[in-house]
C-alpha cells in the first residue's frame, strides 16, 4: 500500500485480518505481552462470543502509568 491514494483504498484492503482477540477477564500484562510480540497496536476484547471494546497501546500505558500492569 506504499503507493496507494487513501481516497480510492478501501478498508478491507487497508486492514490486518489476522486479530489479536482476548476476553475482558485477560490481565492487562499478558495482553500488552502478546501485542509487543505481534508487534500489533490493538487487542478486540470478546466477551460471551460478541465484540465487548478493544484494548490500545494508550490503554496499556495508562493501566502501566496507574500501576496496574
Amino acid at each position: 500500500l506504499d503507493d496507494a491514494n487513501p481516497e480510492e483504498i478501501t478498508v478491507a484492503e487497508a486492514m490486518t485480518e489476522d486479530v489479536l482477540a482476548v476476553s475482558p477477564e485477560t490481565p492487562v500484562a499478558e495482553v500488552a505481552r502478546r501485542m509487543a510480540e505481534l508487534r500489533v497496536g490493538s487487542a478486540i476484547v470478546i466477551d460471551d462470543g460478541r465484540v465487548a471494546g478493544i484494548f490500545t497501546t494508550m490503554d496499556a500505558l495508562q493501566a502501566l502509568a496507574q500501576g496496574g500492569a
